[in-house]
This record gives C-alpha cells, sequence and structure tokens, in this order.
C-alpha cells in the first residue's frame, strides 16, 4: 500500500490534507517501562505484554479483533470508526474511494 497506492498524487493528497496518520508498529522492540507492562489475554491467552510493538498489536487485537498487518482504520476526531476497516487493498482507485467514504461519513457526523 505504501508504495503503490501513497504515491498517487491524489491519494497522497487526501492523506496529507484531509487526515492525520498514526502508525502503529507492532514489530517495535523499544522495552515498555516496568510500570507500563501488563498481562492481557485479548489474544485467547494470557500474555505478558513487554514492548511498544506487543502493545500496538494487543491494542488492534482488543478494538478490532483483527492482527492483520497492514490494516487501516478511519477515524473521526470523536473516535468513531468511519467505515469497514480493511486488511490491503491492491488497486489504487480502490484505496482512494476507502479514503473518501471516511470523509464523506465524517462530514455527516457533524
Amino acid at each position: 500500500m505504501e508504495e503503490n497506492a501513497w504515491p498517487v498524487e491524489s491519494i497522497n493528497k487526501i492523506m496529507k490534507e484531509d487526515y492525520i496518520l498514526v502508525s502503529l508498529y507492532v514489530d517495535e522492540r523499544t522495552k515498555l517501562p516496568k510500570s507500563e507492562q501488563y498481562h492481557s489475554a485479548a489474544s485467547g491467552k494470557k500474555k505478558k505484554i513487554r514492548n511498544v510493538g506487543a502493545r500496538w498489536s494487543d491494542f488492534q487485537i482488543s478494538n478490532f479483533d483483527v492482527a492483520s498487518q497492514p490494516y487501516y482504520v478511519l477515524m473521526s476526531p470523536n473516535e468513531e470508526v468511519l467505515r469497514a476497516p480493511v486488511s490491503y487493498i491492491s488497486d489504487a482507485d480502490e484505496f482512494q474511494e476507502f479514503l473518501e467514504c471516511g470523509l464523506g461519513k465524517n462530514e455527516a457526523l457533524k
């Protein structure tokens, strides 16, 4: 997606001007301070969350019941999901439609 769709001028414009991009890297191995480490059962078994990537993975599983990468979620400033999240869209036009649908839903919420 980042190589095929994001560089498309119209998609890049939407992402830069109409969205705030937040990337959660589940492979980030930076250790969490002891005070931020915790146990989670979100994946079906009790697991110690010790690093940043595990925390983001737990966040995704806990909130969206999915552990897919990449995973795109469009949210309003009030943290409302604007349309069904997607894992991967191979077609740039389809990804643009995904982004535009989220913008339309956000406008309707205002």
